[in-house]
């Protein structure tokens, strides 16, 4: 007789969000499936939709938590320009935030899960970016560092996109200082 394993509703869940962040993370929504999730996570096929109601649902636990810029904006502004870049441009493969930002590019697109990463990307993104930038055009300049930073994060990952990425890191750098810098004097020229 085979012993039936004890269930942990917590490990399980878990199993099933990280799996989902990792598919979402490699394919758009559209083109990923419960049973994908479920046999990445080692759980029954059933237990994805039980436990989120939706694959929309689970898209939104797994990956939007981790679109935040919470740790960025803790320090001067003077330093903002190199923790967004660092953050934007270089982080690690596989972390949570990393799996987001490829998420959301790959699936931004689909009315399924369209309106809730606008939400997101506006109430954990732009927003604090906006009232930590404070001063003219604040929204403004911050939706345009992000689309900066997103935009060369999105190329950089791309297979065979060449050119000299240390001169494209240095020139993006560069771009979102001078932007962060024209906040800084509450420029109006902008």
């Amino acid at each position: 007789m085979l012993e039936a394993k004890p269930r942990n509703a917590q490990s399980t869940r878990e199993a099933i969000l990280l799996a989902a962040r990792i598919e979402f993370s490699r394919r758009a929504f559209s083109e990923v499936g419960l049973r994908e999730i479920a046999k990445r996570a080692g759980v029954n096929i059933a237990l994805p939709n039980r436990y989120f109601g939706s694959k929309g649902a689970l898209f939104e636990a797994a990956v939007l938590p981790n679109l935040h810029l919470d740790a960025l904006l803790g320090g001067s502004l003077s330093g903002l320009e190199a923790r967004l870049f660092t953050h934007f441009s270089s982080s690690t493969d596989g972390s949570p935030q990393k799996d987001a930002l490829s998420a959301v590019a790959l699936s931004q697109s689909d009315a399924s899960v369209q309106d809730a990463i606008r939400h997101t990307l506006e109430w954990r993104v732009v927003a604090p970016m906006t009232r930590w930038l404070g001063g003219t055009r604040a929204r403004e300049r911050a939706m345009l560092i992000l689309s900066l930073l997103l935009g060369h994060s999105q190329m950089a990952s791309l297979p065979g996109v060449g050119g000299d990425k240390a001169a494209q890191d240095m020139l993006v750098s560069e771009t979102v200082r001078q932007i962060m810098h024209l906040t800084a004097q509450g420029s109006s020229r902008f």
